[in-house]
C-alpha cells in the first residue's frame, strides 16, 4: 500500500466523526497491510475473526476495533506475517516442482 493511499484513508477516517463499526475485507487488508487474499489465511490461523457466522462464499465484514487492536499488537502482526511469508514459500516451491526444468528432458 502507497504512502499517498495510507493518507487518503487515513483522512477520510478522520474526516468522519466516528470510523464505521464494520469493515469489509478490502478495508481490513489495506488498514493491516496485507492482501485481501491473506486474510482468509489469518482467519483460519485464528488470529482475525470475522463478524457473525459467515459461510465461506459470504462477504466478510470485520471489527473496527478487532483490527485496530490486531494492529497495535506486534506480536500477532509479525505472527501473522510469518503465516503469509510460509504460505507465499510453499507456493514458490510448488511451482519450482512443477517448472519443466525440475521434471528433465526424460532422456536417459
Amino acid at each position: 500500500m502507497t504512502t499517498d493511499r495510507i493518507a487518503e484513508m487515513m483522512k477520510r477516517a478522520l474526516d468522519r466523526e466516528r470510523p464505521p463499526a464494520r469493515l469489509n475485507a478490502d478495508q481490513t487488508a489495506d488498514l493491516l497491510g496485507f492482501e485481501k487474499d491473506d486474510l482468509a489465511l489469518l482467519a483460519r490461523a485464528g488470529l482475525l475473526v470475522p463478524l457473525g457466522n459467515p459461510t465461506a462464499n459470504a462477504v466478510k465484514y470485520y471489527a473496527t476495533v478487532d483490527v485496530a487492536a490486531f494492529s497495535d499488537d506486534r506480536d500477532r502482526l509479525d505472527q501473522a506475517t510469518a503465516i503469509v511469508y510460509a504460505r507465499n514459500r510453499s507456493k514458490v516451491a510448488t511451482q519450482r516442482s512443477r517448472s519443466p526444468e525440475s521434471l528433465g528432458d526424460g532422456i536417459g
